[in-house]
Parts: structure tokens; sequence; C-alpha cells
């Protein structure tokens, strides 16, 4: 079963990934994730440490988001990732499909 979210009036997703600066990092990341338009939340290895879906219904509300998370204290660095099209999605679970 695929849900078509568009007709929930949300058109837009990006991947933004977030520079955090060590100090006050826990706080932070509990700042970001506290943020209208993530749905899902990841901490992860490299040049930067949190990667974020967002879905949201159009560019304005995006920039909000990306306004919002470029305002917390001790986030350096917002690189977003627009997508342009889906190409395949999935949910599985030791290989069995969740939907």
């Amino acid at each position: 079963m695929d849900v078509d979210l568009s007709k929930l009036g949300v058109n837009i997703v990006a991947y933004i990934m977030l520079k955090i600066s060590p100090k006050g990092y826990e706080e932070t990341l509990r700042n970001i994730i506290n943020v209208s338009g993530i749905s899902e939340a990841y901490e992860i290895s490299g040049e930067y440490q949190v990667l974020l879906k967002v879905r949201v219904a159009d560019n304005r509300e995006l920039a909000k988001v990306v306004d919002e998370l470029g305002g917390i204290g001790n986030v350096l660095e917002v690189k977003v990732l627009y997508v342009i099209r889906e190409l395949m999605s999935t949910y599985e679970l030791i290989g069995r499909s969740l939907l």
C-alpha cells in the first residue's frame, strides 16, 4: 500500500545535514528534533553530525525549517539536499514488508 503524501498537502521532501559544535551538544540535539516538519532524525558519522528528513507542504515551509535550524545555538552549518524525485521507497523489517 502506497501513501500519496501530496494528497495530505506534503509536497516537498528534503534531507538536511547539520554540523554541530561539541559545546552543548545534547541540548542542541533536543532543540533540533523539536523543529516542526522533521519526520526523521539521525546522528551520523562523518563531516556532519545530524541527518534530518523533512516533509513539508511547500518551499516557504522548507525555508522556515532551515531558518529555524540555523537559528539554534551551536548549529554551525546547515546543508539542504532537495529531493527532486523519489525513485524507490520501501519499508521492510527482517525481509518482511511493513505495509
